[in-house]
């Protein structure tokens, strides 16, 4: 604002607090990169001998705990996995990831059904909070 000789007498600043907009941009951003790490999970490049395998996933929101694996094995065994994670949302996505780790890696070692679903229930029984829970079935196919 100026005054009658045309000297600024008084600045007037309009300030808008923009810390909420920013902090849904961000979560915006971060949930695009969740969505993003966890379809490459549901696109497993696996071919198998007379078998079309098609998969296909569908969270109920951006990102949740739905799972579903083939994980092939040198010894001509195709391991199927097929989980959900108690919950939606980051939290639901990060024990997906979690749970999807212990398979593989369990299947990794050629051990028996039997002794996967027993080491994967170890390791999320020591993870979990006792609210939480997985829902995991595991076919292995020869």
């Amino acid at each position: 604002m100026t005054d009658s000789a045309g000297q600024i007498s008084q600045f007037v600043s309009v300030l808008k607090d923009i810390t909420q907009v920013r902090r849904r941009q961000e979560h915006e951003i971060q949930l695009q990169l969740a969505r993003r790490a966890q379809q490459r999970f549901y696109a497993p490049r696996v071919t198998w001998p007379n078998l079309d395998i098609g998969l296909a996933v569908y969270p109920a929101i951006e990102i949740g705990g739905d799972y579903i694996d083939l994980i092939p094995a040198s010894d001509n065994c195709l391991s199927v996995a097929v989980g959900d994670v108690s919950g939606h949302g980051f939290d639901s996505s990060l024990l997906m990831a979690m749970t999807r780790a212990y398979v593989r890696s369990y299947c990794a070692q050629e051990l028996g059904l039997v002794d996967i679903i027993a080491g994967v229930n170890r390791m999320l029984v020591a993870d979990l909070e006792e609210s939480r829970y997985v829902t995991l079935l595991l076919n292995i196919t020869t």
